[in-house]
């Protein structure tokens, strides 16, 4: 008798901890919440496909502007719809050197910060490691990233890229920098991106708008909201979270 008591209170038990682990189990699943893609992932993937990029360079504030070729990018989503990912290839052509790159960008929304994320890498001598944070301006429909990166000198410097959704068929990229010598702001980087394929989540559109000519933009920031107008109302609507 007392065997059976003993095995009787051993099943309660064991059956009392599967019990307890069970509800544990279940407590930790109700309190992990992975994030799901929102509105501005949905405009992320709105860039899917394959896009041609011609670039234009300047190395100081009073200098020339110069033909820095054309570059390759392909987007696509990833993890879910939660990062977009860019491969880009590219030849470098001020002062003939025609150097060929390759970078790999990734781009996320951290929406409890309420800002996009960007990183970047590349194996050419026009790309070094960096990675930001951006806010999105709905008015001019352009995301801001500051961040900071080594020259050639060894020195640090800051730079700032503005990233503009023109149309459903042309985003244009700019780097600024300041000049060390007259205390200057100039666009140090231009390349304007024109989607080759002209479909979303597989449906055809045409361009609502077209971009400015890269030749009679206005190189200070200041004035980006009169650089290009900005037209998206051909865009699928966003969704919200």
């Amino acid at each position: 008798m007392g065997r059976l008591i003993s095995m009787v209170l051993l099943s309660v038990v064991i059956h009392t901890s599967l019990l307890a682990q069970d509800q544990q189990d279940t407590l930790a699943a109700d309190q992990v919440k992975f994030p799901l893609p929102g509105k501005f992932h949905q405009m992320l993937a709105l860039s899917n496909g394959i896009w041609i990029g011609e670039g234009s360079m300047q190395f100081s504030s009073d200098g020339q502007r110069v033909n820095s070729g054309v570059a390759r990018l392909v987007n696509k989503m990833s993890s879910d719809g939660l990062y977009q990912i860019s491969e880009i290839k590219g030849n470098i052509k001020p002062g003939g050197m025609g150097a060929p790159w390759t970078g790999l960008r990734i781009t996320g929304y951290d929406s409890a910060k309420g800002v996009f994320t960007r990183a970047m890498i590349g194996d050419g001598p026009a790309i070094e490691p960096v990675s930001m944070q951006g806010q999105w301006d709905e008015a001019k429909r352009t995301i801001t990233f500051p961040f900071r990166k080594v020259d050639n000198s060894g020195k640090e410097q800051k730079l700032t890229e503005v990233y503009t959704i023109v149309d459903n068929n042309t985003e244009i990229l700019e780097i600024y920098a300041t000049d060390p010598k007259t205390s200057k702001e100039f666009m140090m980087l231009q390349i304007r991106w024109t989607r080759q394929n002209n479909y979303i989540n597989g449906k055809a559109f045409e361009s609502s708008s077209a971009a400015a000519d890269p030749a009679t933009k206005k190189c200070d920031r200041k004035q980006q909201g009169q650089r290009a107008e900005v037209n998206l109302r051909a865009l699928p609507d966003l969704q919200s979270n």
